[in-house]
Order: C-alpha cells, then sequence, then structure tokens
C-alpha cells in the first residue's frame, strides 16, 4: 500500500526550474538596508507589502538625493509560496545613475518562523551552525560570488557581524531587547523579541541583483529544511504496562 502525503502549495517554491517544497516553515520575512527611491517606497507602501524605517548602520553611508531615503525596507510576513515575487518587489531598483543602492554595510536579514518549537531548538545548536556556514560558502563557490566580494566579508565576520560562539543557545535563548549585542551574529536567535518567534540570518549582504538575492534567500531555507528533515525530533513512546 502506498501512503501519499498531501502537500501544502503555499510552501512550494520555484527559482530556475527548481521545486522546494520548505514544509518545515511557518512563514518569512527580510529586513533590507539599502538606499531606495521614494517612488518605489510609496508603491510598496501601497500594495502593503512593508514598511521604511531608519537604520542606524547604513545611515551616512549614502549621498540620498531629495528622491531618495537610506534606511531599511522590512517586509511584511509571507509564504514560501510568495518569496520570488515578493523579494523582486522589494529590491532596490538599478536604473541608470542609481545603480549604488548598496554598499558594504548593507544587509540583507532574512526572518524564519517555524511549525515547531522543537525545531526552533533544534537549530540552537553549534552543530547547526556549523553545518549552516559549510552550506554557505559551498553555495558562494557554486555561484562564483567575486572573492573579497560583500558576501565574503560577512561569511567572514566582517561588515558589523562576528561569529555564533559555542554558547549558542545559553546565550541568546534569554534575549528579550532588540538592540541587545547578541543580534550580532551570523544567525540571531530572537525567539522571545517582540514575540516575533523567528531566527534572524543576518549573514546575508544585499546583492546588487535581485535575482542572485532570490537564490541566496532560498538556500537558506533550503538549508533550515534539510538539516530539520535529516535531525527528527524523537517521538515519544508510551508503554502501557499491565500487571
Amino acid at each position: 500500500m502506498i501512503f501519499l502525503t498531501r502537500l501544502d502549495p503555499r510552501k512550494i517554491v520555484e527559482i530556475d526550474g527548481e521545486m522546494v517544497n520548505l514544509s518545515k516553515i511557518n512563514l518569512i520575512g527580510f529586513e533590507n538596508e539599502c538606499l531606495m527611491e521614494k517612488t518605489q517606497i510609496n508603491d510598496l507602501r501601497n500594495n502593503d507589502l512593508g514598511s521604511w524605517t531608519t537604520d542606524g548602520s547604513v545611515s551616512g553611508s549614502f549621498r540620498p538625493t531629495e528622491d531618495q531615503l537610506e534606511g531599511e525596507f522590512v517586509s511584511k510576513t509571507f509564504q514560501p509560496l510568495e518569496l520570488v515575487e515578493i523579494i523582486e518587489k522589494c529590491h532596490p531598483n538599478f536604473d541608470g545613475e542609481h545603480r549604488h543602492s548598496v554598499n558594504r554595510q548593507t544587509g540583507g536579514h532574512v526572518h524564519v518562523s517555524l511549525n515547531s518549537h522543537a525545531d526552533y531548538q533544534t537549530l540552537m545548536t553549534k552543530e547547526f551552525y556549523q553545518h549552516f556556514m559549510k552550506k554557505l560558502i559551498e553555495f558562494g563557490h557554486k555561484n562564483e560570488i567575486i572573492a573579497g566580494s560583500h558576501f565574503w566579508e560577512r561569511i567572514d565576520g566582517k561588515s558589523l557581524l562576528w561569529a555564533n560562539k559555542d554558547n549558542i543557545e545559553q546565550k541568546q535563548h534569554k534575549m528579550t531587547y532588540h538592540y541587545d549585542d547578541d543580534r550580532y551574529y551570523h544567525v540571531n536567535f530572537c525567539f522571545n523579541v517582540e514575540n516575533r518567534h523567528t531566527i534572524e540570518f543576518r549573514v546575508l549582504p544585499m546583492f546588487q541583483k535581485a535575482t542572485l538575492q532570490k537564490k541566496a534567500t532560498l538556500e537558506i531555507l533550503k538549508i533550515v529544511q534539510k538539516y530539520l528533515e535529516d535531525h527528527p525530533i524523537p517521538k515519544p513512546i508510551t508503554l502501557r504496562l499491565k500487571i
């Protein structure tokens, strides 16, 4: 007898012909640090795709015109199915003279919530962090990302980041304030911050091309999905004894 598992269409992502089932993922969100045209910001707001805010890490790193703002676009939370469309719409426009809308200080932060608190705990380990960084480095080489670029600087712990230490769980599970120093890691376990219940992956830069931003964001989700599939939560065993 063959048992078929019903797939949730909201969890299916397709990029470059690759179909990925992100069944372990609940919702996704991201924060784009960049220089953005005011017209694009207004369009995104009017379509309820997110909000714009100032950001100290990029303040003063650009020379915005009257038609531009430097800061951070915070997306709405969304299902994996919407990933491609929303990243394309929210990536800063690069047309003509406005190509320099990202720099070495701008990060592309990815927030992920999971369907299970136990899965969240599975990722709060040194083993997952080491696996995550190994796979992300492989992604960089596979996609021929230029040596010395913003991506590799962030991998190396530069650009306002440092590597997660051995005591990941002990140090971060009590984090309750958004501006705690503990957030400046490649992977930020900000479960208790503003009731978000998310993991924040801060390691990505803002790429100049939305195509690479999509692929890198999907790669993070794929790493999470595969790791949780390979490290299932132990099922409790109930023993019924009769004397």
